[in-house]
């Protein structure tokens, strides 16, 4: 099994973000995994938070691709 660690440079990058994006108020892990995935150059992340993986832009490409891509709400 793998795990990754954050590294010293990537918790100086999480206040970064922390910063930059203060208005959307993400947390401490998501900041985290945004920091290591730009860190690792990582383009697709699974979450269920589209919320904030998608307001985020990192600095390696114009977006992550986040799945499961969730589709519109079905109208009733």
């Amino acid at each position: 099994m793998w795990l990754e660690h954050p590294t010293g440079r990537d918790v100086e990058r999480v206040t970064e973000i922390l910063g930059q994006y203060r208005d959307a108020q993400f947390g401490m892990v998501d900041a985290t995994l945004m920091a290591m995935a730009e860190r690792r150059k990582i383009e697709v992340i699974l979450t269920l938070d589209h919320r904030d993986f998608g307001l985020y832009r990192p600095r390696h490409v114009a977006a992550f691709r986040l799945v499961p891509a969730l589709s519109p709400p079905r109208k009733k």
